[in-house]
């Protein structure tokens, strides 16, 4: 008989089913849970799209490089540079152009991007993202156009706000040209969000190296 009982008892306990404080508690659980998977979610996917834009910059680069090596200049010439355009000048931080040096203007090595030079459209940024820094590295000091988030050692020159890295047949070096720095060994471009101080660093040496961190 208290067998009885008992089995009577839990069984209209489990028809009664939750209550609404345990229903509360259940949904606001599952609600935290699923906000902290999204947001992680969020972060995840954004350093993955900035880690395949520095890429995609990267080889935007070794084009630009593979073209100054093996393709024809203007007028039938082997000898014309080709490179790639950055700035950072309040107008477009979210876009870069590829160009071929002509001697028209008046050029000379290193390579200066001129209006007129540009080959095809300028490369659009994820818009998410745009360019947040040009550092300049010599043998004497690291220049940047702002503050770098990954180092502390550079000298901060708002002046440094456009590079010109260009490539010359017949080798795959890299050369240089930027207003307000001279003699340059390697240069960062640097993308990341208009706020935040994640970014990522493509690299080009003088050697024609290009890296990606």
């Amino acid at each position: 008989m208290h067998f009885k009982h008992i089995k009577n008892v839990v069984a209209r306990a489990a028809l009664r089913g939750f209550t609404v404080i345990e229903l509360m508690v259940t949904v606001t659980i599952v609600v935290l849970v699923t906000a902290l998977i999204m947001i992680q979610y969020a972060s995840f996917n954004n350093s993955v799209l900035l880690r395949n834009q520095a890429y995609l910059t990267a080889f935007d680069l070794r084009e630009a490089q593979a073209l100054a090596v093996s393709v024809k200049g203007r007028g039938g010439e082997f000898r014309e540079e080709y490179g790639i355009y950055f700035a950072i000048d309040g107008v477009a931080p979210d876009s870069y152009t590829l160009f071929q040096d002509d001697e028209a203007y008046g050029d000379h090595t290193p390579a200066r991007f001129d209006a007129g030079e540009a080959v095809g459209q300028s490369y659009r940024v994820d818009p998410r993202f745009l360019i947040r820094n040009i550092c300049a590295t010599n043998a004497a000091s690291r220049t940047c156009y702002s503050n770098d988030p990954t180092a502390t050692d550079e000298i901060v020159d708002p002046t440094l706000s456009n590079v010109a890295v260009s490539f010359k047949r017949p080798d795959f070096d890299a050369q240089f040209y930027a207003p307000a720095k001279s003699n340059i060994e390697s240069v960062d471009i640097q993308f990341g969000a208009q706020s935040g101080s994640v970014v990522r660093t493509v690299t080009i040496y003088q050697t024609g190296q290009i890296s990606v961190h």
